[in-house]
């Protein structure tokens, strides 16, 4: 979020990665342009991973209550079920909360639930390994985000987006190539993934072609990457906090503390998004909802600058359309 990583070198040796990052070329789409309208009618599951980074200079206050307030929202109001949620933090109590209301079910290593490298990839491979058409993905990541110098070329920047796990001080970072290749590129034809990143540098932060963000009331879009030559079957829809280039923050409400992008995510919901308390008179769009978070980021984060972003996979993708969760 709005700190910098200390002690981080990103020339650090990385274990491996799920797939090598693939090598420039021309960014393929093999579903049909006009994404199916189904999607919801399948199975709900979420993947929420918040890193307070417990002990160490970079403590942050508001992941862990992020996740806890996702996964309660996603359970209440738009019916994730709790077997097929799984919340990757280092607070204690949220790890308890984790381990027995959600898939683990008070079975298996509750230290699974630490936000390391390894732990995320494999909650990742859980995540996608099943999935099938009409399945409503979630995924959310609040932490410290950052960047490095891209190596594969595919980068307009010429840097790659990180994010630092709970163990990021031995080069343990994962780049946006890697979210890529773990979660959009195995999504099947038919399921769609929603994302939130809640964290700074995070406006390509899992690679998405496509993208728009918010600047007072206009909608802009951004550049394309170049050279990406990855072929993705499902949707993937991400809301980030902020764009490349900035940074993010914590931000307290009557005294608890979250993540900027989660907290208005949340609150645009509620008002846009159709829920149980919300109603279906009260539906939005994709880019309402991004309107809406820029809205209450506008008067909340001061402290440091923060553009909401939206960004997305099929270059037809109409973030007019109504949003379904």
């Amino acid at each position: 979020l709005q700190q910098e990583m200390p002690n981080y070198n990103p020339n650090s040796p990385s274990p491996q990665s799920p797939n090598p990052s693939p090598q420039p070329n021309s960014y393929q789409i093999s579903q049909s342009q006009k994404p199916p309208h189904n999607y919801g009618q399948g199975r709900k599951k979420a993947l929420l991973i918040g890193v307070n980074y417990i002990g160490q200079s970079v403590t942050l206050q508001g992941p862990s209550n992020d996740t806890l307030n996702m996964f309660k929202f996603l359970s209440s109001e738009f019916s994730f079920p709790p077997d097929n949620m799984i919340i990757l933090s280092d607070e204690p109590n949220t790890q308890k909360y984790s381990y027995v209301n959600g898939a683990m079910h008070n079975t298996g290593d509750i230290s699974e639930l630490i936000p390391t490298k390894a732990h995320i990839l494999k909650a990742i491979s859980w995540f996608v390994s099943d999935a099938r058409p009409n399945d409503t993905l979630f995924f959310m990541y609040s932490g410290h985000g950052g960047q490095v110098p891209d190596r594969s070329n595919d980068e307009a920047d010429n840097m790659d987006e990180v994010i630092f796990p709970l163990d990021y001080n031995v080069g343990n970072h994962i780049i946006d190539d890697d979210l890529h290749e773990a979660m959009i590129k195995r999504l099947p034809e038919g399921c769609r993934l929603l994302c939130l990143m809640d964290c700074c540098h995070s406006g390509s932060g899992l690679d998405l072609p496509f993208e728009k963000s918010a600047y007072e009331g206009k909608r802009k879009r951004a550049e394309r990457k170049r050279g990406l030559n990855r072929e993705s079957k499902g949707l993937a829809v991400c809301w980030s906090s902020c764009q490349d280039s900035e940074t993010s923050a914590d931000i307290g409400v009557n005294g608890v503390y979250s993540g900027a992008l989660t907290h208005f995510w949340l609150e645009a919901i509620k008002k846009h998004g159709g829920g149980r308390s919300s109603g279906e008179g009260s539906r939005g769009s994709y880019e309402d909802i991004l309107m809406s978070i820029w809205e209450g980021m506008k008067v909340k984060v001061t402290t440091v600058v923060s553009i909401p972003q939206l960004s997305y996979n099929v270059q037809d993708f109409d973030a007019k359309q109504p949003f379904y969760l």
